[in-house]
């Protein structure tokens, strides 16, 4: 996978974030593997713009599919609901 055109075209914030969904993949979660916006953003060390940036990349470059978007939503005083996004590595 690291000798194809499409690997080595990332750029090093999108190998960076392939690398968290790499390290998240357990042998069996392959297209349950979560990784939030949040996530990227502490991992990559970036803005929340940088990192959508990179999962767009690595989707772009067919590494990487996103099989559920993940949600944030605030109830005002009674809380807020969140998931976070699920994603399959395709290279595997």
């Amino acid at each position: 996978m690291m000798d194809t055109a499409e690997f080595q075209d990332l750029s090093a914030g999108a190998t960076r974030l392939l690398l968290l969904l790499f390290r998240r993949h357990d042998g069996f979660n392959n297209g349950q593997i979560v990784c939030s916006k949040r996530d990227a953003m502490k991992w990559c060390h970036c803005t929340d713009r940088a990192a959508l940036a990179y999962f767009k990349e690595l989707q772009t470059s067919g590494l990487v599919t996103q099989t559920q978007k993940g949600r944030f939503r605030c109830f005002g005083n009674r809380g807020s609901y969140c998931t976070a996004s699920t994603w399959r590595l395709d290279f595997l």
